[in-house]
């Protein structure tokens, strides 16, 4: 598989997972819900990053 040229939206979008996940960690101590919103981190980064790899490959296609 080639690598991607450009990772604009990878980047934008694990930038924006992060700042999330930042949140839901404020969340988490606030509410003492560790595991759960450890949980919902791991899955908000990989699913915005994988959705930026994907809107790269398209672009990168085109």
């Amino acid at each position: 598989m080639q690598e991607l040229k450009e990772h604009k939206y990878m980047d934008l979008l694990t930038t924006i997972a992060y700042i999330i996940s930042i949140v839901l960690i404020v969340i988490g101590a606030i509410t003492n819900n560790w595991a759960l919103y450890l949980l919902i981190v791991v899955f908000v980064i990989i699913l915005f990053r994988l959705t930026g790899y994907i809107i790269d490959r398209i672009h990168e296609r085109k």
